[in-house]
């Protein structure tokens, strides 16, 4: 074998170990793995399973969020990860249907709602922010009534479907 063969070899080794670590890391957060075929889908503790359709992981995807959409079903959701919890305020800048948002812990653990956020009226006067009133990690938005019976504690668990 030549010189350039085997640092190929190597490279390609180290590119390999560290996108199998992002994945395993971030799995909750991705949304769709093997070409579309397969998605991340959130249970939640009322019986409903969310697929995530769409997942914000950079400030300028979180910043958009749903906004554009007409709308999305009851049984879709957009996921948000932060790389820590906090307090991460969210808006409903240029949405056009009412949402449901519901913060998570870094375990999964619910703590906070709000229900039945409306779509604004203006695209940027007076627009409200939304933010858990204690550290979340995830945030989770749904169609408008999706959660009814979600409350504050209640664990979301995350499972793969093909």
């Amino acid at each position: 074998m030549n010189k350039f063969a085997i640092f190929g070899g190597i490279v390609l080794g180290v590119l390999g170990v560290i996108l199998l670590f992002f994945i395993m890391t971030n799995l909750p957060t991705i949304m769709r793995i093997g070409g579309g075929s397969s998605y991340v889908y959130m249970s939640l503790s009322n019986g409903k399973t969310i697929k995530i359709i769409e997942t914000a992981r950079t400030e300028q995807e979180r910043a958009k969020g749903l906004s554009g959409r007409d709308k999305i079903k009851p049984s879709e959701g957009m996921w948000f990860g932060f790389d820590q919890p906090g307090y991460y305020p969210f808006w409903m800048k240029d949405m056009k249907f009412d949402i449901d948002i519901i913060f998570l812990d870094q375990n999964y653990i619910v703590t906070d709602i709000f229900q039945n956020v409306p779509a604004p009226l203006s695209s940027t006067e007076g627009l409200p922010t939304y933010q858990s009133t204690r550290p979340a990690q995830y945030v989770l938005e749904v169609l408008a009534g999706v959660s009814t019976g979600v409350v504050v504690g209640d664990k979301v668990t995350s499972h793969s479907q093909v």
